[in-house]
């Protein structure tokens, strides 16, 4: 879901969310990422935006 230098998935305090919008911030999704995040938004306006969480 992310590049080689994004940001990485896999924290348990962390949700997916929160690490595809923190990938998405940075241009580090893949076109998976980028498609799942879009998804994500249809159904719930800038989900992975809004789900960051900046203290993980």
């Amino acid at each position: 879901l992310r590049t080689e230098n994004g940001y990485p998935f896999g924290n348990e305090k962390e949700t997916i969310s929160s690490a595809l919008g923190k990938n998405e911030r940075m241009g580090t999704l893949t076109k998976t990422g980028r498609r799942l995040c879009w998804l994500l938004d249809k159904i719930d306006k800038d989900h992975c935006q809004k789900s960051i969480e900046e203290n993980i």
